[in-house]
């Protein structure tokens, strides 16, 4: 089920943004509460003086893949700061408080998991 809040109980699946700021700030958080989780990041920009076509995929478990992921959104940024970034995590990931509050006013969509009734 798509969402575009969370509260504490919620077992997020994934969380998408279109900035490459929140893109960023989601990378680093992630990483650093040490989730892994596949990042895909996706990029497209057509103008006169530009075009740019990018499609990126990178499995996160430590400091060295979040890092490479940094270093494209970065590279990127100079381009388009609008991107499709992904963060499918490998085992949900239970929402907590800390959680909400980091992504508070941040314009995300969740993929949550939905216990179903028999």
């Amino acid at each position: 089920m798509t969402k575009f809040e969370v509260g504490p109980g919620d077992v997020l699946r994934a969380v998408q943004a279109t900035s490459v700021q929140d893109a960023e700030a989601l990378l680093n958080y992630f990483a650093g509460r040490g989730l892994v989780f596949v990042f895909e990041v996706g990029v497209r920009k057509a103008d006169p003086e530009t075009e740019l076509s990018l499609n990126a995929k990178f499995t996160v478990s430590g400091a060295e893949a979040r890092n490479r992921a940094l270093r494209l959104l970065r590279a990127v940024q100079d381009v388009s700061p609008a991107v499709d970034a992904v963060f499918r995590f490998k085992q949900p990931a239970a929402v907590d408080e800390d959680m909400v509050q980091r992504f508070k006013g941040r314009p995300l969509k969740y993929e949550v998991e939905v216990e179903e009734e028999c």
